[in-house]
C-alpha cells in the first residue's frame, strides 16, 4: 500500500508495563527507551527487561515521557474542575444574586473552554485516523446543575413540530406553542379525549365573534385557544379611522389612569409616576387644556396607558365606554409614533425602549400573544444596544435616573419571562446577562430565582434520546426529584413578605405579587410533572413515570381557588394561561381514575366567571366554549368507564390539606 511521502504516521503511546514484547516499530525504533540507556547513552530494544540491563543485571525501569506527563497532569486538571464544578452547582442556590451571576459566568466559561479543547482534540483526530468528528455526541448533550453532565438522559417526550408554522400562518397567526403553553396541555387532553373539530359547524360557535370585537372563526385552531392574533390590527381601513388629538372624558381617564397605576405598575415600574401625573394633568387644566401643549412622546405614553386600562375593565367583564374602545388608543400611539420601524436603524433612546414594553404589555393583556412576543422581544434587543442590563456608573446621572434605568430592566424581564410561561418557547435572556442592580422589591430577585429554574426544567424536558425505558423513566425520576427540592428551597427562602398568599388585604401592594408567584410556583410544578401526565396516555410510547396524583391535584386547585377568590388582584393579563393549563391538567386527572362529583364542579366554578367577562370579552368568550365543551366531553367519557375511579375521593381531600399547607 503506497501512503504517499507526505502521508503522517502517528507515534503509539504505551503505559509502561512489564513484558518481554519489544516495543520496536518496523524501523527498528522503539517508542521509548529505559532509564539506564537513557543515562548511558546507548541503545534500547525496548524490551521489558532490554537486553542490556539484563546482560549488566541492571534493573530495567521505564519512565513516563514528556507526552505521558502532560496528559497525566491534564487529566488531573480536569478532574480537579470537575470537583469544582460540582461543589459550585451545590452552593448556586444558597448564595446571594451576584455571586450567583459570578458562579454562571465561571462555568460557561469553563463549558466553553471544554467544548473548544475536546474540538481541538476531534479534530486533531479525525486528521491522524481519518474518522469523522461525531457532532451530536456535544451537541446533544446538557448540564445538570445539581451534578455535572447528564448525556443523553433528559426527560419527556421529544417535542416536534407538527406542522410547518411557515405555511400556516393565516390558519395558526399565533405561531409556535411550547410544552408549558396551554396549548400544549389541551393537545394532550384532545388526544386522550380523540377530540375531532371537524366535527363542529363553525356556525355552533358565532356568537363567539359577534358584538366583541371578534372576526369569522373557519377552523379549529382560533376556536382552540384565547389568543387573538387572528384580530386584525393593523391602521388600515376602519382601524384608521381615529382622532389623533381625541382625550377622553377626565372622569374616564383617571379611572384608565388608576386601573394601570393599582394593577400593573407594580409589576413594571418604569413610569415616572410625578413627571406622568404633571404631563396628564395639562391635558384637563381649568381652561380645557391642549393637546398641542403636550410633547408626542408622553402622548404616546398617555395613550397606551389608556389602552392598557381600557384592557383591564374589559378582562373585568366591564365596559366603562361603549363608544371609546381601548384599542383607538393603541392606534393614536402608533400614529404618534409608537411602533415605528424606524428605530430598528438606531441605537433606541430610554423612552423608546419603555413605550415597546408598553405596547408589549397592552398585546399581552389584549391576547395578541405573538406580537407581543415579537414586540417585546425588540424592546430587548434596543435595551441591550442601552446596556440596561449593566451596572452604569456614569456621574452625570442622578440616583433617580439610574434607578429608572434599573426598573425598566427589570420589567423588560417580567414581561419576557410572563410571555415564556404562556407561549412555551425559550427566553431571550441568559441567566448571566442581567449584572446589573437588582431593584429592592424583593420580588424581582424571586421571579429571576424561579424562572431561572423553570427554564432549566423546560430545557430538560425538551427531548427524550435514551432508547432504554429503564434507563430513562430512572432519569425521569431523578431529574423530576432534583427540581422538586429545588422549589421547595425556592420557596423556603421567599422574603416574608411574599409569604402569606391568604393575607387577604387588598391594599398591601405586595398581595398582587404574591398571588402572581403562587401562580408561577404551581406552574413550574405542573410543567415539572408535564412527562407524567403525558405518559398516563394510552397512546404515549413513552414510560410511564410515576407521580403522586396528590402532587398534580393540589397545584391545580390552588391556581383554581386563588383565581376564584380574588379575581381583582390576579395578574389579569395572562391569569387565562394559568386557568386554561389548570383545568385542562384537572381534567386529564379525571379522565385517568381521579374523578369525583366534587372536582367536577370545581372545574365548573371558573366558569361562571368566564360567562360574566365573556359578554364583553372575546378571549374569556372564547376559553369559556372551549371548557365547556371539554368538561361535558370528559364526564361522558368518565361515566362510560364506569363512573369515579377508586379512592379519588381521599386523594382530593388529600389536595386540599396540601392546599391549605401550600396557601397558609
Amino acid at each position: 500500500m503506497d501512503l504517499g511521502m507526505s502521508t503522517k504516521i502517528p507515534i503509539l503511546q504505551f503505559t509502561p508495563t512489564y513484558n518481554n514484547t519489544s516495543e520496536a516499530n518496523e524501523s527498528g525504533r522503539v517508542a521509548q527507551a529505559c532509564q539506564k540507556c537513557r543515562e548511558r547513552k546507548t541503545k534500547c530494544n525496548g524490551q521489558r527487561p532490554c537486553d542490556r540491563c539484563k546482560d549488566n543485571y541492571y534493573i530495567c525501569e521505564y519512565q513516563d515521557g514528556k507526552r505521558e506527563k502532560q496528559k497525566r497532569h491534564v487529566r488531573d486538571l480536569e478532574e480537579k474542575i470537575q470537583s469544582y464544578e460540582r461543589l459550585f452547582y451545590e452552593i448556586r442556590d444558597k448564595v446571594d444574586i451576584e455571586s450567583q451571576r459570578a458562579i454562571d459566568e465561571a462555568l460557561i466559561a469553563a463549558q466553553k473552554s471544554s467544548i473548544d479543547h475536546r474540538n481541538s482534540e476531534d479534530r486533531s483526530s479525525s486528521r491522524s485516523s481519518g474518522v469523522p468528528r461525531n457532532e451530536e455526541s456535544y451537541s446533544h448533550g446538557q448540564y445538570d446543575h445539581e451534578g455535572g453532565h447528564t448525556g443523553h438522559q433528559s426527560i419527556g417526550p421529544l417535542e416536534r413540530l407538527m406542522e410547518d408554522i411557515n405555511t400556516v400562518t393565516v390558519n395558526q397567526p399565533m405561531g409556535y406553542m411550547g410544552r408549558g403553553s396551554e396549548v400544549s396541555w389541551l393537545r394532550l387532553l384532545r388526544a386522550e379525549l380523540d377530540f375531532d373539530e371537524e366535527m363542529f359547524d363553525p356556525n355552533d360557535f358565532h356568537h363567539l365573534n359577534s358584538g366583541i370585537g371578534g372576526i369569522a372563526v373557519t377552523n379549529d385552531i382560533t376556536c382552540s385557544t384565547y389568543h387573538l392574533d387572528d384580530i386584525n390590527l393593523s391602521l388600515s381601513g376602519e382601524n384608521g379611522q381615529v382622532d389623533v388629538y381625541f382625550i377622553p372624558p377626565r372622569e374616564l381617564a383617571d379611572q384608565l389612569v388608576h386601573a394601570y397605576f393599582s394593577s400593573v405598575e407594580p409589576f413594571i415600574p418604569m413610569i415616572d409616576a410625578e413627571c406622568f401625573m404633571e404631563q396628564y394633568d395639562k391635558l384637563y387644566t381649568s381652561n380645557g387644556g391642549s393637546v398641542t401643549e403636550i410633547q408626542s412622546r408622553w402622548l404616546i405614553v398617555i395613550n397606551l396607558i389608556f389602552a392598557i386600562g381600557g384592557r383591564y375593565y374589559e378582562s373585568m367583564g366591564r365596559v366603562l365606554s361603549p363608544d371609546i374602545k381601548h384599542l383607538s388608543y393603541l392606534q393614536r400611539a402608533r400614529i404618534l409614533g409608537a411602533l415605528d420601524g424606524g428605530q430598528l436603524f438606531n441605537i433606541a433612546t430610554l423612552h423608546e425602549v419603555q413605550v415597546l414594553a408598553l405596547a408589549g404589555m397592552y398585546l399581552l393583556s389584549s391576547k395578541h400573544t405573538n406580537r407581543s412576543w415579537n414586540v417585546v422581544g425588540i424592546a430587548l434587543r434596543l435595551a441591550h444596544g442601552l446596556g440596561l442590563n449593566l451596572h452604569n456608573d456614569d456621574p452625570a446621572l442622578t440616583s433617580k435616573q439610574r434607578d429608572m434605568r434599573v426598573r425598566t430592566w427589570y420589567s423588560l424581564v417580567y414581561l419576557e419571562t410572563t410571555l415564556c410561561l404562556v407561549t412555551g418557547r425559550p427566553s431571550g435572556i441568559q441567566a448571566h446577562a442581567s449584572i446589573g442592580p437588582i431593584p429592592d422589591d424583593p420580588y424581582y430577585l424571586a421571579v429571576a430565582k424561579l424562572c431561572t429554574i423553570t427554564g432549566t426544567i423546560q430545557s430538560e424536558l425538551d427531548a427524550a434520546r435514551c432508547p432504554d425505558a429503564v434507563a430513562a423513566r430512572n432519569a425521569s425520576e431523578a431529574v423530576i426529584a432534583k427540581h422538586q427540592r429545588r422549589l421547595q428551597r425556592w420557596r423556603d427562602e421567599l422574603h416574608e413578605t411574599l409569604e402569606n398568599i391568604r393575607h387577604t388585604n387588598e391594599e398591601d401592594l405586595f398581595q398582587r405579587k404574591r398571588i402572581d408567584l403562587t401562580f408561577r410556583y404551581h406552574n413550574a410544578l405542573l410543567i415539572l410533572h408535564f412527562a407524567s401526565l403525558a405518559t398516563l396516555s394510552t397512546h404515549s410510547p413513552f414510560p410511564s413515570v410515576t407521580t403522586p396524583p396528590t402532587v398534580l391535584l393540589a397545584s391545580t386547585l390552588s391556581i383554581l381557588s386563588t383565581i376564584t377568590a380574588g379575581p381583582n388582584l390576579m395578574p389579569w393579563w395572562c391569569y387565562l394561561h394559568y386557568l386554561v393549563t389548570a383545568e385542562a391538567v384537572l381534567m386529564l386527572l379525571m379522565v385517568h381514575r381521579h374523578a369525583t362529583p366534587e372536582l367536577f364542579a370545581r372545574a365548573r366554578q371558573p366558569l361562571a366567571w368566564l360567562e360574566t367577562c365573556g359578554s364583553v370579552d372575546l378571549a374569556s368568550a372564547r376559553t369559556l366554549w372551549q371548557l365547556d365543551t371539554l368538561l361535558a366531553r370528559v364526564e361522558t367519557k368518565v361515566l362510560r368507564a364506569g363512573g369515579m375511579g377508586t379512592g379519588a375521593e381521599e386523594r382530593v381531600l388529600e389536595a386540599d390539606a396540601m392546599v391549605d399547607m401550600l396557601l397558609r
